[in-house]
């Protein structure tokens, strides 16, 4: 795993070092945990159901139908 060297003012060194230490992790983890949620890419799992789904209830796709077969084209 790649290592990075960052550089960040004392004061949020220190509030970065109180928040690790709150959830019981090291620093370097909590940091890595923080830039994963950042670069991530995509939607996260359930996005659409607890997010748009609070504001148009349940989220239901109607009946599509029966396909329609056609002749193939003959050129």
């Amino acid at each position: 795993m790649p290592q990075l060297n960052f550089y960040v003012p004392q004061s949020t060194a220190d509030e970065l070092k109180r928040r690790a230490k709150v959830r019981k992790l090291p620093v370097s983890r909590y940091i890595a945990e923080i830039v994963s949620k950042d670069v991530r890419t995509g939607w996260p799992p359930g996005y659409f159901e607890s997010f748009a789904g609070k504001w148009i209830g349940d989220l239901e796709r109607p009946d599509q139908g029966v396909l329609e077969e056609i002749e193939p084209l003959n050129l």
